[in-house]
């Protein structure tokens, strides 16, 4: 499984789906499960 994934074109497998979002898609499936991503890095310098 490639990381960071290839764009979704119907392949299974982890996919990026064009919301910027992580999917996963089963062999045979056209369905794509979207996983919950992990929240962004904060930049504590910007904060301030």
């Amino acid at each position: 499984m490639p990381y960071p994934p290839e764009p979704d074109e119907g392949q299974p497998g982890l996919v990026l789906l064009s919301t910027g979002a992580y999917g996963y898609r089963y062999i045979g499936s056209d369905d794509v499960i979207i996983m919950k991503m992990p929240p962004a890095p904060v930049d504590e310098k910007a904060e301030t």
